[in-house]
């Protein structure tokens, strides 16, 4: 009798904890929901006001050059081919700039927006594809609240905001490129735990070859990027699975050939010793250039450290928080998952040190540290970078605390969270504020800019207008008709002289 009464108290005690579980799970997952929901409207603020300073972007600089040489040329490619024998190698860059012309001045307004929505829905992709394929499978809400975040930090770090984002001559070199890298990862990512079928697995390398080709054609810088990106990429299949299958063989080998072509291409552009101003480009010490790109490479992580810490530390300190504290941990890793991840925690910073000294070896090639514009695709990869160690670095930490359950711990993570959270609520209205002077300068240039037209409508060859300030770096026309940028503002409006005393 007294079997069954025991019996009977354990089913009781068990249905209890049951409950229990329940009930924590059900409102922890509407915890997760309303955090999710709360989290990603923060973190957008600051996308968001981007986006609408984008609208108050003009021409300016390269901006007259490049929509002049496309209004002269017969086609884009033509454009392009001109570009290319003249003046530089980087022959992919027109094209997209004529992206941009099909919609006119509302192309340079919407810009930004569209470029930022077009980034944020690639990464967002991207970070479902690590998800699926690490086998820790998160749901699409922290794809969105990851993307974002590598958004913000990444955009709210960069050294000159202005030429990356609202400069389409800057954008379409260093910022459009890194769209396009990150819709080619997040291909290949599917590839990997999802494959195609024979004849997707055709399409799908010849889209991957495009892509690749007509990113590495934006900048020298992008395409010795995606070379040891790529590099990477098969040395970690391959020290990880021990096997590449053929079809990612296929995939990786297809884009490795673009990207190395794509650098051929540019060297060997006849438009590249007038840009350097020499006769013929010089041979290369390969071991001093390695020691100089390494050497900006280190110089270039402390200084971001140095320049922006709190920014820094909250791009490792967010995903640590989310993954320590609201990804599922109940899942248990594997051993060897678990072993892989830790190994992951030291090979990720060195590949990341490897790929920055090498996207930055161009620059030592012509002898100066990588300007500010060029800094960026190197300051996208250490924000990934810090957002994997933090993401790693939580996730192993909660598998080694073996009690995921705890009411305590997981209301102290989401405090914490709900606090970063608010940092990028204060960034947004900091760039708030700086809407009254980017709508000056757009209403300044619109003013000039309906002046010249009317101008030139009534017959007008020669012309001079009032000069406007320079902004972030980026030349405007001035007073000497016979600069480059004059002759190219001239060009723009279709006049013989322009000046801007």
């Amino acid at each position: 009798m007294r079997m069954f009464h025991d019996v009977d108290f354990d089913s009781r005690l068990q249905g209890k904890k049951n409950d229990q579980q329940t009930n924590f799970l059900g409102l922890r997952s509407q915890t997760l929901s309303l955090f999710y929901l709360g989290s990603s409207l923060s973190v957008l603020l600051p996308l968001i006001v981007y986006a609408y300073l984008g609208t108050f972007s003009r021409y300016r600089g390269d901006d007259y050059c490049e929509t002049s040489r496309i209004r002269s040329s017969s086609n884009p490619l033509q454009a392009s081919a001109i570009r290319y024998f003249e003046r530089t190698g980087r022959y992919s860059t027109l094209l997209l700039v004529q992206v941009s012309e099909w919609f006119g001045k509302s192309g340079m307004i919407y810009m930004a927006a569209t470029v930022l929505l077009v980034w944020l829905i690639g990464l967002i992709w991207m970070m479902s594809e690590i998800g699926d394929a690490s086998g820790l499978r998160w749901n699409i809400w922290l794809s969105f609240v990851l993307a974002v975040l590598a958004m913000f930090f990444s955009l709210y770090r960069a050294p000159n905001l202005y030429q990356i984002l609202f400069w389409r001559s800057g954008m379409v070199s260093y910022l459009a490129p890194i769209v396009l890298l990150v819709y080619l990862a997040a291909l290949i990512l599917h590839q990997l735990h999802d494959p195609f079928s024979h004849s997707g697995q055709l399409w799908s390398s010849l889209l991957i070859f495009a892509i690749v080709l007509i990113t590495g054609g934006t900048s020298e810088t992008i395409a010795a990027l995606q070379i040891i990106i790529l590099l990477l990429s098969f040395l970690a299949l391959y020290f990880g699975t021990r096997v590449i299958r053929r079809d990612v063989l296929l995939m990786l080998g297809t884009a490795l050939v673009s990207a190395i072509l794509s650098m051929l291409i540019m060297a060997l552009s006849p438009g590249n010793p007038a840009r350097m101003n020499v006769m013929t480009l010089p041979m290369p010490d390969w071991f001093l250039l390695g020691t100089e790109a390494l050497t900006y490479a280190v110089q270039f992580i402390l200084d971001s450290f140095k320049v922006s810490p709190l920014p820094s530390i909250l791009a490792f300190v967010m995903p640590f928080l989310l993954f320590c504290g609201l990804q599922n941990a109940y899942l248990q890793l594997s051993p060897q998952l678990a072993k892989k991840m830790r190994w992951l925690l030291f090979l990720i910073p060195l590949g990341m040190l490897m790929a920055i000294a090498v996207n930055f070896a161009p620059s030592a090639y012509a002898q100066s540290y990588p300007s500010a514009r060029v800094r960026f695709p190197s300051l996208f990869l250490l924000t990934l970078t810090l957002m994997a160690e933090g993401g790693l670095s939580g996730y192993l930490l909660v598998q080694l605390k073996r009690s995921p359950a705890n009411i305590l711990f997981r209301g102290l993570v989401l405090g914490l969270l709900i606090m970063t959270f608010l940092y990028p609520i204060r960034i947004a209205t900091k760039l708030y504020d700086q809407v009254p002077e980017y709508r000056a300068h757009a209403v300044a240039w619109d003013t000039r800019d309906e002046h010249i037209r009317q101008a030139v409508a009534r017959g007008a060859t020669d012309l001079v207008v009032v000069q406007l300030d320079t902004i972030a770096g980026i030349q405007e026309y001035k007073g000497n008709e016979d600069t480059w940028i004059n002759g190219c503002a001239a060009d723009f409006y279709g006049l013989r002289s322009l000046r801007a005393p």
